[in-house]
């Protein structure tokens, strides 16, 4: 099963320069957070979701859902997915942001998160694939940058 987010974010900032992985100073937001985790730079602690879908099984029970979350006071974006005890692994999640992305990144039981991209003015999008080992791939797309594609299996 397969989940697509995409927003268009607000406004770009930056800052230059490497953080130690459980830092974030004042300054830095944007692209000097950008392949940090939001847990461990405290970005998650004023993070909304932006988007969220859920996918079903063949059963209309709810097999995954996938979060954008977003930070306006760190500036990023990052994806959160959660895999229903049912759902077929593995469950991978990712986001993408212009030319920013990461991929899986951290993992609780059956939760999977990100790292930050930064939510300039670019889409971003938030994707994840649950049980694409069995060839059963469900697609769906949320966006707020134009038209959503439709729903389909693959």
């Amino acid at each position: 099963m397969k989940i697509v987010f995409i927003f268009c974010a607000a406004a770009l900032a930056g800052c230059a320069g490497s953080l130690p992985r459980d830092a974030r100073p004042a300054t830095c937001v944007g692209h000097c957070l950008a392949g940090r985790d939001p847990y461990d730079s405290d970005c998650a602690r004023d993070a909304r979701t932006v988007r969220r879908a859920e996918t079903r099984d063949a059963a209309g029970a709810l097999a995954l859902f996938v979060e954008l979350q977003q930070s306006d006071r760190c500036r990023v974006a990052w994806a959160r997915a959660v895999r229903m005890q049912h759902a077929p692994p593995p469950l991978v999640a990712s986001v993408r942001a212009g030319r920013s992305s990461s991929t899986f990144g951290h993992a609780k039981d059956r939760e999977v998160w990100t790292d930050m991209v930064p939510s300039g003015s670019a889409c971003v999008t938030a994707t994840a694939t649950s049980g694409e080992a069995v060839g059963s791939i469900l697609d769906a797309v949320a966006t707020s940058c134009g038209e959503a594609p439709a729903t389909r299996e693959r």
